[in-house]
């Protein structure tokens, strides 16, 4: 009996000794438990300091953050509200001072297909003829230039709403360099092929006057449908074909015809 004491007497110290000289278990780090929800640790595009949703179940849930556009400065909302005052201006001026300074903000690419009030103000440019009618002249007024110039803008900044400007200007226009600028802009939206392009194509070619023909719109025309067949799957519209064919056929240049014959077998290979 005194030798099993003995024993436990001994044995007892060297256990408190081990315990004492043994690592304590490590504290979790908080700053690391932060970033863990039921397991499951942060991914990169949350945002530190950010909590995970949590569902009923106790499960994280992580969502993407969306990113918000920033909102315009003083010095861009004074520009814009400049920029519509001289738009609205019936000074040419007025008008070109405010094409300039849009075709600045483009070329430092500050304006975007997202800046809708910008494209506002060359929509509003682009279209002014069926604000603007002249008593006795029986047409609409404005200014040829202005238009060209914010119809190209337009096709330089790009979206749907740029398209559908570009549209109402080709509904609604007489003078055929604005109409040619803004078959050119389609071109370089690069619209997709659809019944509402054929037809507005279609319709430009078969109202041309066949004793005067406009050969820069018949040209614009010519590269836009080249541009965006070669972009997509083909345009296979058999009216606007047929419309190309009068291209080669009647009282245009020779630079036409020969264009007009280049994209009509350009078609047709892609189509067989």
């Amino acid at each position: 009996m005194r030798a099993r004491i003995a024993s436990r007497l001994i044995i007892l110290p060297l256990l408190f000794l081990l315990a004492a000289a043994s690592p304590a278990p490590a504290q979790k780090d908080t700053d690391a438990s932060s970033d863990q929800t039921e397991g499951k640790e942060r991914p990169d595009w949350v945002t530190p300091g950010d909590s995970a949703p949590v569902n009923e179940n106790g499960t994280a849930q992580w969502v993407p953050l969306t990113p918000e556009l920033p909102e315009r400065s003083t010095g861009e909302k004074v520009d814009l509200h400049l920029l519509r005052y001289h738009a609205a201006s019936p000074s040419l001026s007025d008008k070109e001072e405010s094409i300039s300074r849009i075709e600045e903000l483009v070329r430092m690419g500050k304006i975007d297909r997202r800046d809708r009030d910008f494209i506002e103000v060359l929509a509003f440019l682009a279209l002014e003829p069926s604000r603007i009618i002249v008593r006795g002249q029986g047409g609409a007024a404005g200014y040829p230039e202005v238009r060209m110039r914010a119809t190209r803008l337009l096709g330089q900044i790009g979206g749907p709403d740029a398209t559908e400007t570009l549209y109402a200007v080709l509904d609604t226009e007489r003078d055929g360099l604005v109409i040619s600028a803004a078959v050119d802009a389609l071109g370089e939206l690069n619209v997709p092929p659809d019944r509402k392009l054929t037809e507005t194509l279609t319709r430009l070619i078969e109202g041309q006057d066949p004793l005067r023909p406009d050969a820069r719109l018949a040209l614009a025309i010519i590269d836009t449908v080249e541009k965006i067949d070669r972009k997509s799957t083909g345009i296979t519209d058999p009216d606007l074909y047929r419309a190309l064919i009068a291209l080669a056929q009647d009282n245009y240049p020779l630079a036409v015809q020969k264009k007009a014959y280049k994209l009509l077998n350009m078609l047709r290979k892609k189509g067989e």
